[in-house]
């Protein structure tokens, strides 16, 4: 099992708001910004490390934040 960073849900859940590839495409063409279209997947042992390393630099730069 791997963990996605910046993968959108199926297109079943997207809110309203959220457009689809083809719209963003369209929308690159005309000019704007797109939105981040691909992901990386990465294994959970790294994502957990990840967010442990930024508990730690949390909790380092303000002590009152360490739990």
């Amino acid at each position: 099992m791997v963990c996605t960073r910046g993968a959108l849900p199926p297109a079943s859940v997207w809110p309203s708001t959220l457009q689809t590839p083809l719209q963003r495409r369209w929308d690159v063409e005309k000019g704007t910004r797109p939105e981040l279209d691909h992901f990386e997947p990465i294994p959970w042992e790294d994502a957990l490390a990840m967010v442990a390393q930024n508990l730690l630099d949390v909790s380092r730069d303000d002590p009152s934040n360490a739990g």
